[in-house]
């Protein structure tokens, strides 16, 4: 009876490291797709449980006293660990998908969408194909291993259930969310000056010539013109995606050292 019991008390800690695992699968690159099964994801948090909660400090394996609605909270906040860990992990990825759409708008393509299953939105072809470049360079970096670190460093710091609101890293969120705005920016700024650029031409055309039907060719215009900045800095604009990248893992870890502290 002892050993059952001895199971029982550590029933809700093991949860507890369950729902923070949870929450990478949510909105985190590659492992919170959309084309991985609910119930694949809900059996690799269970695993990736039962293989850290072993090796937890002796202090962090402690019996929960709380009843069922006192513990609801506690997911609450369990929960958001690994959700704002996930969703700093993603907005690399998200803003250089921000940039890829806003060209895919100036060049004309973005009359022509299709369907992103991985956020279930719809987007162009541009706008996808910035979002998958910048998932597989999460994954060349060692995004998935370093995300995965960082949240078992947390166990660490801060017990399951040891979560409280003030240690919520609103300013880690906010400035990860202001440098993948400043990427969408800065990936898109090519493309935007010689669309611009490109209308200023028609339009002194247009004035000088108005017997010429400019706009009958002004979209064929816009697609070459576009395409002949995109790919020379195409691997410039994706380099400045990987630099993001490696800035929010640094973040991720600095977040999480400063748990202790809290």
């Amino acid at each position: 009876m002892n050993g059952v019991t001895e199971l029982v008390d550590q029933a809700a800690p093991f949860f507890l490291v369950v729902v923070r695992l949870s929450g990478i699968f949510i909105v985190s690159p590659l492992l919170g797709s959309s084309s991985i099964l609910p119930r694949s994801k809900a059996l690799l948090a269970v695993g990736m449980a039962a293989a850290i909660y072993p090796s937890l400090p002796e202090h962090t394996r402690f019996p929960l006293d709380v009843s069922l609605f006192g513990l609801l909270p506690l997911i609450v906040l369990e929960l958001l660990i690994g959700y704002v860990i996930g969703t700093v992990a993603a907005l690399p990825a998200l803003g250089a998908q921000m940039g890829g759409q806003v060209i895919g708008y100036e060049m004309g393509l973005s009359l022509a969408q299709s369907f992103n299953p991985e956020l279930e939105t719809n987007a162009d072809v541009i706008g996808q194909l910035f979002f998958f470049a910048g998932t597989t360079l999460f994954v060349i970096s060692g995004g998935v291993d370093a995300m995965y670190s960082v949240l078992v460093a947390t166990f660490e710091m801060v017990p399951p259930g040891g979560f409280v609101t003030g240690m919520a890293p609103l300013e880690l969120y906010l400035g990860s969310l202001n440098a993948a705005m400043e990427l969408a920016l800065r990936i898109s700024a090519p493309v935007v000056a010689i669309a611009l650029l490109s209308l200023l031409a028609m339009g002194f055309i247009m004035k000088s010539m108005p017997a010429m039907n400019i706009l009958a060719v002004g979209f064929a215009i816009k697609i070459l013109a576009g395409f002949a900045i995109l790919i020379p800095a195409a691997g410039l604009l994706l380099s400045l995606a990987f630099e993001l990248q490696e800035d929010a893992v640094m973040e991720l870890r600095r977040w999480a050292a400063t748990l202790a502290e809290g």
